[in-house]
């Protein structure tokens, strides 16, 4: 009876699909329905009179404010329109806002508004050419009132002789990043903290490649996870693609190479065809702050367009015009989090080990009550004592590595593409006078494309974390290895997690008589050269109602949430853990854990990567298809 229930658990919690949260759709083709064109060039002699182009668009108080480059009279200029909706912006009055201009050239192009609310004040980022594309901003109380914008003040220096182009600012709960494309091939992030904006930028960061320009980036309402478009200039083509991230520093990973071209746009009814062209576009947002908020579900995009047969001539010369394009609704679609080919995270996955030292899987849909895989047996033999299993994704691909038994100068790491077939071997890490490798782990950092990869050795008689960077896992020898940092006590199991630019290193100090616990430290740079969780010292007991002694510290974020719960590994008792939103409350949680589990990681896993490993590990009525 107990078996069939186990079963019926399982077929309940996994086997069935999840229930869907916000996001957009998987198609088997996006389409868009084009609407009739919002503004066009105004009348011969006007400074719009060529074209009417990169919109930035918000709606306040019942009205649509639509801000725009305008080219006429041979001079690009920044113009402004507002209508209580987009039907009658063609009839509204247009203003050039002659005083944002640039002081060598009437150049100013590019604009994004949006409102900011910690100041009470509107802010319009773009560019002009008094310093090759210079990030310049001018602010006003009162959107509606064209001549109150400042003249433009810099945002920053440039320091890159390098072309900037459309500039894209977004913040989260503590940062600002400012976004641009550099080189028409790079995306380039730079931040400052909320109270410093718009000054303090710190050093820019190559976040991705691939673009030609007109990088902009919307946060999914409801859901932790960034989208961003970007343009592709083909020879007779501009088009969309489009990324996603759960951080705005990434990583980010392309998900389609056509969200949006020619090819998808479909014109109904009488409507004449206007476009078959999408470029510099801006989502409508649920908002007009600085958050940036999106309906994923049904996204509307501001373009501007033309007719392939127009594209042609000089660049400066070519008709542009503003309308919409909408999501169209389509057949045999799955709801995910983001974009076709990218699943949403829908459960949750453990490895640990446990009195038999192999590795083990259990999955859960809450990452709080988990269901042991393979009849609780283990799942791969490394044909070395396991322990201390740590697994994690980076760029489609799992990494884990692991201690081998107690004292070995050498830890084991392996890949997989399915998490169930892999391939690796050990890697001596520590000259043998540092005796250990304690539990491994490694923290992949986008912007420098580097593991920072760090464990616990022997160190002036005691254990120390050390750690050592790679790019590839294949120059990792003792002698680039080094001390990360050292409290002057035993300290091992550091699990490292980053939100809104913190490092937050959850570590157990202390040897096992001291009962300290595990415990948390915090640095603003992963290179201890910069700053290092030493500063902290023994670090903070943050963890209330804690079992001692206990260990082996671990985190998983929860899907589609700010949230996030940190397990621990008591030493004669279950796995047991704690909840937190901000990484300074802590409140401990009942948990449900395979029996014997011991020091777990978990990651987040997709429906399909679920059903995989049932095929594999579940029980036997229910393996699809009866296969192994």
């Amino acid at each position: 009876m107990r078996k069939f229930a186990e079963i019926l658990l399982l077929i309940t919690l996994f086997v069935l699909p999840a229930k869907a949260v916000v996001g957009l759709e998987q198609d088997v083709k996006i389409s868009w329905r084009v609407l009739r064109p919002v503004l066009i060039s105004g009348a011969a002699g006007t400074f719009d009179e060529t074209a009417v182009k990169d919109p930035s668009v918000v709606f306040y108080e019942g009205r649509w404010h639509v801000f725009y480059t305008a080219r006429g009279k041979g001079k690009y200029t920044t113009g402004y329109v507002t209508a209580e909706s987009f039907n009658r912006l063609q009839s509204a009055p247009r203003h050039e806002l002659k005083q944002i201009r640039g002081q060598k050239s009437r150049y100013a192009c590019a604009p994004q508004v949006f409102f900011f609310q910690p100041q009470g004040l509107w802010y319009m980022v773009y560019q002009t050419k008094d310093s090759n594309y210079q990030p310049v901003y001018s602010i006003t109380k009162m959107i509606d009132q064209p001549k109150l914008w400042t003249k433009p003040t810099p945002l920053l220096k440039k320091d890159d002789k390098a072309k900037w182009i459309d500039f894209w600012i977004i913040c989260d709960k503590n940062k600002a990043y400012l976004f641009y494309t550099r080189a028409h091939r790079d995306v380039y992030v730079r931040t400052t903290v909320l109270e410093d904006f718009p000054k303090g930028w710190g050093s820019g960061k190559k976040v991705f490649s691939g673009v030609h320009e007109a990088v902009h980036i919307y946060k999914v309402k409801g859901l932790d996870e960034y989208h961003m478009i970007y343009e592709i200039a083909k020879s007779n083509e501009r088009l969309f693609r489009f990324a996603r991230a759960e951080h705005l520093e990434g990583p980010w990973k392309k998900v389609f190479d056509s969200f949006a071209a020619g090819a998808q746009l479909h014109v109904e009814g009488n409507l004449e065809k206007w476009t078959n062209m999408v470029s510099h576009g801006e989502i409508l947002r649920s908002g007009y702050d600085q958050n940036l908020e999106y309906d994923a579900d049904n996204p509307q995009i501001v373009i501007q367009g033309l007719l392939r047969n127009e594209y042609k001539g000089p660049y400066p010369n070519l008709p542009w015009k503003l309308g919409i394009i909408k999501r169209m609704p389509s057949v045999n679609r799955t709801r995910i989090s983001c974009p076709a080919n990218v699943e949403r995270y829908s459960a949750y996955l453990m490895a640990y080990f446990g009195p038999e030292e192999k590795l083990f899987y259990a999955v859960s849909r809450d990452a709080r009550n988990w269901t042991a895989l393979n009849d609780g047996k283990p799942v791969f033999d490394a044909k070395v004592r396991l322990r201390d299993p740590f697994l994690n994704r980076v760029k489609g691909k799992f990494h884990l590595v692991h201690t081998k038994g107690w004292d070995h100068p050498i830890i084991f790491r392996w890949e997989s593409t399915d998490l169930i077939h892999w391939t690796g071997g050990s890697i001596k890490v520590v000259d043998d006078a540092k005796k250990r490798a304690w539990a491994p782990e490694y923290f992949y950092c986008a912007s420098e494309e580097l593991f920072y990869v760090f464990w616990a050795s022997i160190h002036n008689g005691h254990n120390a974390i050390h750690y050592v960077t790679t790019k590839d896992w294949k120059d990792i020898t003792p002698a680039r290895s080094a001390v990360y940092y050292d409290i002057g006590i035993h300290n091992i199991d550091l699990t490292i997690v980053e939100h809104n630019g913190t490092y937050y290193g959850f570590h157990k100090p202390g040897d096992v008589d001291d009962r300290m616990g595990n415990r948390l430290s915090t640095s603003t740079s992963l290179d201890p050269k910069k700053e290092g969780f030493g500063k902290d010292g023994y670090g903070k007991d943050v963890f209330p109602d804690q079992t001692r002694p206990t260990e082996g510290p671990e985190v998983i974020r929860l899907i589609g949430a700010d949230k996030w719960y940190i397990y621990g590994d008591p030493f004669r008792s279950p796995l047991e853990a704690w909840e937190t939103n901000d990484f300074v409350h802590y409140t401990k949680i009942p948990v449900s854990t395979p029996d014997g589990a011991k020091h777990c990681s978990m990651i987040q896993i997709t429906q399909a990567e679920l059903d995989n490993l049932l095929r594999q590990y579940g029980p036997k009525a229910y393996r699809l298809e009866g296969k192994k």
